[in-house]
């Protein structure tokens, strides 16, 4: 009640202008408390549903000591964040009881939520709505104002608007006339209007941006998406679907508007202090949004966020720039740390902010082309059997010394650290031996051996540094970042290094080819530097590296020829012609059976 005027912004969610005060009196559906839901695996719980939360606060933001400050700031459904049944950050404090009425003003954003009764191992959300409060009715073509957003800018709003959008004919994306392989592909269902219209439907809340790929995308009304790669995928689907010659004008805009209105919730709520982390394999689909809605809109706001969020660089707003991120001319990770292999034998990474941030790993025998680690030494715990692969390491005095570059590129003979049966995904394991390729050049490394580790290669590769969600200490206390409430961390962003092989079939890589293919045709990779977009397009030109990537398994690599997927063969075309070709790089392939890392 007191609202003196209504209406929806173009993408459908409603706003109301109001004077001095108006009174929110009732929401649809009604809060429902101690409601009997099932969780995981048909687990019956008790649980608040469908709440309404006034002005959702950021989660996840350096104080102003400089450290990162991790807060409960999900308030909709009392199971929280639920990622794999365990329910995180749910403040019962911001909810609103649903009874007295709640007063509303200028610069206000009401968030209301739709609980699952069922099926909730992902997320507990079904779907969620926006009411923006406003002073004066909108302009008639606007977007709707970021979710989150600072102070000042909730009664100060930047209005984006359709009119806005500047992308000229030349930049539509014809259907790729051939893939990797040479052969003609076929337009998938993927890709045709049906299925790129029904994308991420509704708003999207990025309020909590630390460890939970359902705090940071929380909502199953993400066209049933709740894990961060998969909402990424469909981000990029939608940003060729915003491109693709073979759509309508109308079918077109609708991906448009899709598109951006993510890309507007993301960039306020970066401006309003979020931290955003990678984790739920969120890799570099935040800042990739970003560039390509900064080419779309022209905006030059957006456009500097490679350069530095409100005044820090852009690693510590958007952990992806930590793991990919570009070297500038004169720029070198290579900062050396010699550590002797004697007495108890040590390979320690060097630089906490850009190493590996691993405790020392003991070595207890060196063989030909083996490193074997202690066996009572237990590595940190998130696929640790995966991410030491790619660690480059150089013997640089004592036995074994000389000129070469040695990768471990893999990893066997592991134990369970809880006593189960080892496998890739244990989540802790001990021991193993660490496959080196090549052989040792000149004899294995023993008592006396200098050794240093790093992450930069000295090939043709060497500019780009990618790591993804290996083995990491984020905290001064264990492996693990604390959760509590108000509870001060040590943020380091630093993570393990992994090898396409092992780990781009679970890291998805491929989700983000259609974004990365956006980003090029828009030539909107001149403003995005997080490196990944050039790792990806400058490996293809070495021979065996393109055909890991792209025969990986996973739906979302496309250019496997013995797979009927017909997706592959689509995506490997658009990859090939609008990235490969302006980049003036060839696709080497090999015999087939370059499946590992190649030596530096």
């Amino acid at each position: 009640e007191g609202a003196s005027a209504h209406g929806h912004f173009v993408d459908g969610q409603p706003w109301v202008v109001v004077g001095k005060e108006a009174r929110l009196l009732s929401a649809t559906p009604a809060r429902e408390n101690g409601a009997r839901v099932e969780e995981q695996q048909g687990r019956s719980v008790t649980a608040d549903l469908n709440m309404t939360v006034l002005n959702p606060p950021v989660g996840t933001f350096y104080n102003e000591h400089g450290r990162l400050e991790d807060v409960h700031a999900f308030g909709w459904d009392s199971r929280g964040a639920i990622r794999y049944g365990l329910g995180r950050k749910f403040n019962p404090d911001l909810a609103w009881d649903g009874e007295t009425p709640l007063p509303l003003r200028h610069g206000d954003v009401l968030t209301t939520a739709l609980s699952r009764r069922a099926d909730v191992s992902a997320t507990a959300l079904d779907a969620l709505a926006v009411l923006t409060v406003l002073a004066e009715p909108p302009p008639d073509d606007a977007f709707r104002p970021g979710v989150i957003r600072s102070e000042v800018r909730k009664t100060d709003i930047e209005w984006f608007r359709l009119s806005d959008i500047v992308i000229p004919d030349t930049a539509l994306i014809p259907l790729p006339s051939s893939d990797l392989f040479g052969n003609a592909p076929r337009l998938p269902e993927t890709f045709r209007a049906a299925h790129l219209t029904s994308l991420l439907p509704g708003p999207g809340f990025m309020n909590q941006g630390l460890n939970d790929s359902q705090g940071t995308n929380a909502v199953w009304n993400n066209a049933g998406a709740d894990y961060a790669a998969d909402i990424s995928m469909q981000a990029g689907d939608l940003a060729i679907g915003a491109l693709a010659s073979w759509l309508t004008p109308g079918e077109r805009q609708l991906c448009r508007i899709r598109f951006l209105q993510r890309a507007i919730d993301l960039y306020e709520a970066v401006l309003a202090g979020l931290c955003l982390s990678h984790d739920g394999g969120m890799m570099s689909g935040h800042g990739t949004h970003i560039a390509i809605a900064a080419a779309m809109l022209q905006h030059e706001g957006m456009r500097s966020f490679d350069r530095e969020v409100n005044g820090m660089h852009p690693m510590y707003y958007f952990s992806e720039y930590a793991q990919v991120f570009f070297l500038g001319s004169g720029e070198t990770l290579d900062t050396p740390r010699a550590e002797p292999v004697d007495g108890p034998r040590y390979l320690r990474p060097h630089d906490p902010r850009i190493g590996l941030n691993l405790p020392a790993i003991p070595i207890a025998a060196a063989g030909d082309g083996t490193l074997t680690v202690r066996p009572d030494f237990v590595w940190p715990v998130y696929r640790a059997a995966r991410g030491v692969l790619n660690l480059k390491l150089e013997i640089t005095e004592g036995p074994g010394a000389g000129p070469g570059v040695y990768v471990v590129t893999g990893f066997r003979d592991f134990g369970d650290a809880r006593g189960g049966t080892p496998s890739l995904w244990t989540p802790s394991v001990t021991g193993g031996t660490l496959e080196v390729s090549p052989a040792w050049r000149q004899g294995p490394p023993g008592d006396g051996s200098m050794l240093r580790s790093f992450i930069a290669t000295r090939s043709e590769l060497d500019r780009w540094y990618f790591k993804g969600g290996g083995l990491t200490r984020r905290n001064r206390g264990g492996n693990h970042l604390e959760h509590g409430g108000g509870a001060e961390v040590e943020w380091d962003p630093s993570q393990a290094n992994l090898s396409p092989d092992a780990d781009y079939n679970s890291v998805n890589v491929g989700a983000y080819l259609t974004l990365f293919t956006a980003l090029y045709t828009l030539d909107a990779h001149e403003h995005f530097h997080a490196g990944m977009d050039q790792w990806m397009a400058h490996i293809c030109s070495v021979p065996g590296y393109g055909e890991v990537v792209f025969n990986a398994n996973r739906s979302r690599f496309p250019a496997d020829p013995r797979n009927v997927v017909p997706e592959r063969g689509f995506l490997g075309g658009l990859w090939k012609e609008q990235v490969l070709e302006r980049l003036g790089i060839s696709f080497v392939f090999t015999d087939g059976t370059a499946r590992s890392l190649p030596t530096p």
